[in-house]
């Protein structure tokens, strides 16, 4: 039987470089090398960049699989004036090059400039599903299996969370003082609103859960994880978690 020929891609969870030297002797391998996977996951990286060189890489190479871990649509991908890919989170930013590091400074002012000026988080997240139906129907067309999960979010936002997401769309300043006029453009912000939350649901309604692990949208990782001792960072799923993660992937390839 011909081996399967499967893409991983996502960010620190799924490129599992955070564990130490001694956490790689005792885990033996990473849980994408244990189901045989290409791996082209980079730790602190956007969905942009996610989607992006999925895209890449599906132009140069046939698969059969594609799995993919996406992250939080907090980060944010650009790229700099050297050639280099910048990749931006809250709490730090790090280059395609270098990667994602917690104590390097060299970054900050990007940081704080794009959460300052450009960050949105509607944007952002629609940005997500438009990536993600996107592959989905391009892995229909091209006969590709594609399992999806999520790697630091802990659910995909329903309700009240589209509403908060929702309301950081675009709405007009709102400077009328005369109190009738005022009403108006309140109430058509109101409506602005609800448009912004139905175009998110409408998305997220063409999502198919048969591409999710345990055909659950929005599977997370960093919650099935938890039941298992953490990396020695503090921060990650440790070995243990990435030897059932693997068992978990493989029983969804099936």
């Amino acid at each position: 039987m011909q081996q399967l020929r499967i893409l991983v891609n996502g960010d620190s969870f799924c490129d599992e470089r955070y564990f130490t030297p001694e956490e790689f002797l005792s885990l033996k391998q990473k849980w994408s090398e244990t189901i045989g996977a290409t791996n082209i996951a980079h730790g602190g990286c956007a969905n942009e960049r996610i989607f992006y060189s999925t895209i890449e890489y599906l132009n140069n190479n046939t698969i059969d699989v594609l799995i993919v871990g996406w992250t939080s649509w907090n980060r944010h991908k650009t790229t700099l004036a050297n050639g280099l890919e910048l990749m931006i989170c809250p709490n730090g930013a790090g280059d395609n090059v270098g990667g994602l590091s917690l104590h390097n400074k060299s970054y900050m002012a990007h940081v704080e400039y794009y959460y300052k000026y450009f960050y949105n988080e509607y944007l952002n997240f629609k940005n997500f599903l438009n990536y993600y139906l996107h592959l989905q129907y391009h892995c229909l067309l091209k006969n590709i299996k594609f399992l999806n999960f999520f790697s630091v979010p802990e659910n995909m936002p329903r309700g009240l969370e589209l509403y908060h997401i929702a309301k950081t769309g675009y709405f007009k300043e709102i400077i009328e003082k005369d109190k009738k006029k005022y009403i108006q453009e309140k109430e058509k912000e109101r409506l602005r609103r609800n448009e912004y939350i139905m175009e998110l649901k409408n998305l997220i309604s063409k999502i198919d859960k048969k591409f999710w692990i345990n055909q659950h949208v929005g599977y997370s990782y960093n919650i099935f994880s938890q039941q298992f001792p953490k990396a020695n960072d503090g921060h990650h799923p440790g070995i243990e978690a990435s030897a059932e993660w693997a068992k978990i992937i493989k029983q969804n390839l099936i």
